[in-house]
């Protein structure tokens, strides 16, 4: 995927280049997916990767930019 191709150490040096911003809107749509098979889980599976109820809302809570 194009996140891995960029580097972070780049998106540091050059905070306002179009690089950087690309790979926050794919890191954005990348916590999207995400959170969309997070909520997907039952609790059977949930337990299965040791994420409680309580974390799981926690996350899907989250707006994507964070």
């Amino acid at each position: 995927m194009l996140m891995n191709t960029l580097s972070a150490s780049y998106h540091r040096s050059n905070p306002g280049g179009v690089r950087h911003w690309l790979w926050i809107v794919c890191l954005w749509f990348a916590r999207t997916r995400q959170r969309q098979a997070l909520r997907a889980l039952d609790s059977r599976l949930l337990d299965d990767i040791g994420v409680t109820e309580e974390e799981r809302r926690e996350e899907l809570a989250k707006p994507f930019w964070r």
